[in-house]
């Protein structure tokens, strides 16, 4: 029995038609390609977030500190958490499409999301900041964007169905006004 080399192998292969070259645009396509999704996905993120900050200010959550089990409870239930779980979603989708390449390549997986977060509230915090009157957190008010509009509907209080928000309005209503002031 003779045992070939591996060189020999896939020298083989590619005279025989098994394996064959792909060309380079094949190749800078793909990098464009993941480029584009990992900046639409990076300010889909930070939309999300300024989004978030919209909210808690709308319902002058960002004066609010009181760390009584009240309090917190009134936090707890104010805060869109279906918005966050898909922000952190699209952070681990972030970490999926820049996990291949260089500066991330063979790092701890902590490391990575650690800086993928930091650098995700980073640039909310500056988008917060810069922007005083939401106008990115605002785009939704249209009624062009298919999906954002319902969204902006539902969680600034303006579709009258969910009985939770109007569950929290009336124990607002009945707060002392010294707690919520």
């Amino acid at each position: 029995m003779e045992h070939k080399s591996i060189q020999e192998n896939i020298i083989e292969s590619i005279k025989s038609g098994k394996i064959h070259m792909k060309p380079r645009w094949y190749f800078m396509l793909k990098i464009v390609l993941n480029i584009l999704l990992v900046s639409v996905v990076f300010f889909a993120t930070v939309y999300l977030l300024s989004f978030i900050g919209l909210v808690l200010h709308e319902k002058d959550l960002f004066n609010l500190f009181d760390l009584s089990p009240r309090g917190m409870k009134m936090l707890m239930t104010s805060i869109p958490w279906i918005i966050v779980m898909l922000s952190i979603t699209l952070v681990m989708v972030l970490y999926v499409l820049v996990k291949d390449h260089a500066f991330v390549y063979k790092k701890p997986l902590a490391y990575i999301l650690f800086g993928l977060i930091s650098l995700v509230v980073l640039i909310g915090f500056v988008v917060h900041m810069f922007d005083v009157n939401f106008r990115l957190a605002r785009i939704g008010e249209d009624r062009r964007p298919p999906v954002i509009g319902p969204m902006h509907k539902y969680y600034r209080g303006e579709i009258k169905e969910k009985k939770k928000i109007e569950k929290f309005d009336r124990r607002m209503e009945k707060m002392p006004r010294a707690v919520i002031e």
